[in-house]
C-alpha cells in the first residue's frame, strides 16, 4: 500500500514546507509499510535523514503546510519560535457541520491531551485556556466553511472545539459521530477529515497550502 505523495511549497535557509496530504503520517511508519512525510521529503530532497526533522505535526489525516528543519540549528530555532504564541500564526481551513455565521470565537477549556468523542475537554483537571477564532467562508443549511485561527496549541484543539460547540469537522472519527462520517462519504463521495492546514506564518516565514478540491465538493 503506497503513501499519499506530497510536494514542496517553498524553501528558505534551514527550511522547507511541504504540503502534506490527508492520509500522511508525519514522521512514523505504519504498520502496512506506507512511508512517512519525514522520509518521503529526505528522498524528494536525497538529503541525510539527520539533517531533516519536522519543526511541528500535522495530524495524520490533516493536510496542509508542514514545515521541516533542514540542520540542527535551523531545528533548534524553529521547534523554540513554534513553542512561542506570539511567534507563530496557525491558520486552517474546515468544514463543519450545521450552519454558521459571520465570525466567532470558541473558548473552551481543553487538555493537551488526546480525547475522544465522549469527553473532548478531557478531564477538568487538565484543562487549560484554549481560544479558536472563525470566518465564515460559504455555508448551507447543513454545512459551513470556514477559515480557522489558531490562538493557542492545545493538541486537536480545532477538532475539540467544534465538537463541544456542535458543530463537529465532517469526517472526524475520532470526536465526531461514526454515521455522520459515513453519512457524507455516501452521499459526496469523501471520506476524509476536512481539515486543512492553510497557513502558516513564523517568524519571517510565511507560507500557504491552498485547499484540496474536496472542498468544493459540499458547496
Amino acid at each position: 500500500m503506497n503513501s499519499p505523495e506530497l510536494r514542496i511549497l517553498s524553501e528558505g535557509p534551514g527550511w522547507v514546507a511541504v504540503d502534506k496530504p490527508s492520509g500522511l503520517s508525519t514522521h512514523n511508519v505504519s504498520p502496512t509499510g506506507a512511508l512517512d512525510a519525514l522520509t518521503k521529503l529526505t528522498q524528494l530532497l536525497n538529503a541525510k535523514p539527520a539533517q531533516l526533522s519536522p519543526v511541528h505535526r500535522l495530524d495524520k489525516d490533516t493536510s496542509g503546510v508542514l514545515l521541516f528543519a533542514t540542520s540542527r540549528e535551523s531545528a533548534s530555532k524553529l521547534q523554540t519560535a513554534f513553542s512561542a504564541s506570539d511567534r507563530v500564526q496557525k491558520f486552517y481551513r474546515a468544514v463543519f457541520r450545521g450552519k454558521l455565521e459571520g465570525e466567532g470565537l470558541w473558548d473552551f477549556p481543553i487538555s493537551d491531551k488526546a480525547e475522544g468523542r465522549e469527553n473532548p475537554a478531557g478531564k477538568l483537571a487538565d484543562r487549560k485556556p484554549s481560544a479558536t477564532r472563525y470566518t465564515v467562508l460559504r455555508s448551507s443549511d447543513f454545512l459551513t466553511e470556514a477559515r480557522v485561527e489558531l490562538l493557542s496549541g492545545r493538541q486537536h484543539q480545532i477538532r475539540k472545539h467544534s465538537r463541544l460547540a456542535k458543530h463537529g469537522i465532517v469526517g472526524d472519527t475520532r470526536y465526531g459521530e461514526l454515521s455522520h462520517a459515513r453519512k457524507m462519504a455516501s452521499l459526496y463521495g469523501v471520506s476524509r477529515l476536512m481539515l486543512h492546514a492553510e497557513r502558516l506564518i513564523l517568524l519571517d516565514i510565511d507560507v500557504t497550502a491552498p485547499a484540496p478540491l474536496e472542498f468544493n465538493t459540499f458547496f
